[in-house]
């Protein structure tokens, strides 16, 4: 299990308060008698900016963001932004342009985290795959259970190889 207070261990509460409770939250918050339930774009916001904070290397996020920041410069006496963040509150133009880049920023560091939480699982479920592909059953039909090893070995990648994949659906 991942350390309580890391990142990992925030991304897999987010993860499962979101397939228990808050995954129609739009949907609730309509009810007059909703519940609190924790907004999940709110929570994934705030995985996202600690991500940022502690993986993404300073120099990388601050030639993104002067690049947005010499764009706004250019369009901000002709522009207006009515956008929202992920937690609702009204941005201002050069948030709503950083935005997007911080989050294309931290994609990469953010899905080093979640693989990371995967390896076990899937380390698992490809030896139980190995024991059940080369155990008979007493009457010696078999195999039962395919090798997941060959299906999985993506999952696999080092850190640097899954922070170099340029696009995750």
């Amino acid at each position: 299990m991942p350390e309580v207070g890391s990142i990992e261990h925030s991304i897999l509460n987010m993860f499962s308060d979101f397939a228990i409770f808050s995954r129609y939250h739009n949907l609730d918050s309509l009810h007059p008698n909703a519940t609190g339930s924790t907004d999940p774009l709110s929570e994934w916001e705030a995985i996202i900016d600690n991500v940022v904070e502690n993986d993404v290397p300073d120099k990388k996020l601050k030639k993104q963001l002067e690049e947005v920041g010499y764009l706004v410069e250019l369009i901000e006496d002709h522009t207006l932004s009515i956008n929202s963040g992920m937690s609702g509150e009204s941005l201002t133009l050069l948030e709503a342009f950083s935005l997007p880049q911080k989050q294309s920023v931290a994609a990469p560091y953010l899905m080093v985290r979640v693989f990371n939480l995967l390896a076990p699982i899937i380390d698992m479920v490809s030896e139980l795959g190995q024991k059940g592909f080369y155990t008979r059953a007493p009457d010696e039909s078999g195999p039962h259970v395919p090798l997941f090893h060959e299906t999985l070995v993506y999952f696999k990648a080092d850190n640097a190889q899954i922070r170099r994949k340029k696009r995750w659906p």
